[in-house]
């Protein structure tokens, strides 16, 4: 399979602003468990999306809790039966294998960089 990208939303989408909507924050390996290493390792106040790497949607999260699964029967039959024991406690969640991390920083600061690297040309 191929890799996971996790986005987070940022800014308030709910109240209209212009800046405000999802940026990618993670690559991660492929795998059942470590998907559900990443969802039980948010942030509880944050939403999430998740994608493969051609950004075909796989899921939504409202914080660690699964909101919706493109695909039922992976949902019921492989991700969730090692997800609910680490959001129970009754696991230990493991540290989420990176293929890369993007920069948490300022969103302003980042398209600031961004406007700067295409000046540079």
């Amino acid at each position: 399979m191929s890799n996971y990208i996790g986005y987070e939303m940022w800014g308030s989408l709910l109240h209209g602003r212009e800046n405000s909507g999802y940026r990618q924050i993670i690559e991660f390996e492929g795998n059942t468990e470590n998907l559900a290493a990443f969802i039980a390792s948010r942030e509880f106040r944050s939403e999430y999306v998740v994608t493969d790497t051609f950004d075909n949607p796989v899921l939504t999260t409202n914080g660690k809790m699964i909101q919706n699964c493109v695909d039922k029967e992976f949902l019921v039959n492989d991700l969730l039966p090692k997800l609910i024991p680490m959001q129970r406690g009754d696991r230990t969640i493991p540290e989420v294998n990176t293929v890369r991390e993007v920069f948490l920083g300022d969103v302003a600061a980042e398209r600031e960089t961004e406007e700067e690297n295409e000046l540079e040309f």
